[in-house]
């Protein structure tokens, strides 16, 4: 699981914080008297200077062009006078609006840091005493640094029908599958997060609409990607999903529908590339008689994976590492191996899905 840290606000920290909101509130304050007050002398001078140029009769003579220059002299001295004060004010104002600014950048990327040294050091200095150092390393890169968490992961398989290739003992069946997880930030804020989902490459093949497996629906919290708007975020042959999404520590709903064939009699596996908090798989198989399915969990806790309906449903009420998963297997049994087509009414709801 990952590591959420919160720094509580010593009496210490909250003057500190006070401190700067005065400094901030001071800051805006010198800068809006030095503009009121620029203003004002700016207008009284220019009233001031209409009032002298008033007594200068047209066609100056050059006595007064003297006088005029004489005028506008002594407006710029006592402009440069009266501004002295408002120009202070003003830099001061921006001084301390800019050291603001600075002190809680500065301190932001501190607190930051100062995670990431908790994560990173007195974690590691623990953990390196009672576990090898080629361990650590991966638990350090997967586990402590995940950025993410999965909860509620599910995987939902509903055999639909027996795919024409079949040939020989093996037989294929097309499955609709919905995989589907909250998606959680553990990093005490929202976070880029880069989802990805892949098809099984192994068993191919076509059916009336196009190639199988293929992706059917993706849904990332309230946004549905599915026929040309799904086009730019498939890649290798519309074998892989991407995209960027942002994800809060409040969780985005993920999932993703697919059209898949399976083997029977075989063995597949569904994992997980990060942590994750629960899972469950239903299987509806709607066979008049036979396929079954057997589920192990793939990790060192089998026993807390619970058959919750014999060859339908499971649980698994503990923690999955990074790669950890299930393996699933299909056989038969009895003569009658046929399934039954399943009326479009029954067929899983799509609300669900991807992979990341």
């Amino acid at each position: 699981m990952g590591l959420n840290i919160r720094i509580n606000i010593s009496p210490l920290n909250r003057v500190y914080y006070l401190i700067i909101t005065v400094a901030a509130l001071v800051g805006v304050l010198l800068l809006l008297r030095s503009a009121s007050h620029f203003s004002e002398v700016e207008g009284r001078d220019r009233d001031k200077m209409v009032h002298d140029l008033e007594h200068i009769r047209p066609g100056f003579s050059v006595a007064e062009a003297d006088s005029v220059r004489l005028v506008l002299r002594a407006r710029d001295s006592r402009l440069s006078e009266e501004t002295y004060w408002d120009a202070l004010s003003r830099d001061l104002g921006i001084a301390l609006l800019v050291a603001v600014i600075l002190t809680l950048a500065i301190e932001g990327y501190a607190r930051g840091r100062l995670r990431e040294e908790i994560r990173s050091g007195v974690l590691e200095a623990a953990f390196r005493r009672l576990i090898s150092s080629a361990v650590f390393d991966q638990i350090k890169g997967h586990v402590i640094g995940a950025k993410c968490l999965k909860r509620n992961w599910s995987l939902e398989m509903f055999l639909l029908r027996e795919h024409p290739a079949t040939t020989g003992g093996d037989r294929l069946y097309v499955s609709r599958t919905v995989l589907s997880y909250d998606l959680v930030s553990l990093t005490g804020g929202p976070v880029k997060e880069h989802l990805a989902s892949g098809l099984d490459r192994h068993l191919t093949g076509k059916d009336e609409v196009g190639a199988l497996p293929r992706f059917e629906r993706v849904q990332i919290g309230s946004e549905i990607y599915e026929g040309d708007k799904m086009t730019p975020y498939l890649f290798d042959d519309a074998k892989t999903f991407k995209k960027e999404h942002s994800v809060s520590t409040s969780g985005v709903r993920i999932a993703i529908r697919l059209l898949e064939l399976f083997r029977v009699p075989d063995t597949f596996v569904w994992n997980t590339p990060l942590q994750c908090e629960g899972a469950k798989i239903v299987i509806e198989n709607a066979a008049k008689a036979g396929v079954a399915f057997e589920v192990t969990a793939l990790t060192p806790e089998r026993d807390r994976l619970t058959e919750t309906m014999p060859g339908r449903t499971w649980e698994y009420s503990g923690g999955l590492l990074p790669w950890q998963g299930f393996q699933i297997r299909s056989f038969y049994r009895g003569d009658q191996l046929e399934l039954a087509v399943v009326p479009t009414g029954k067929e899983p709801e799509t609300e669900r899905a991807p992979q990341n």
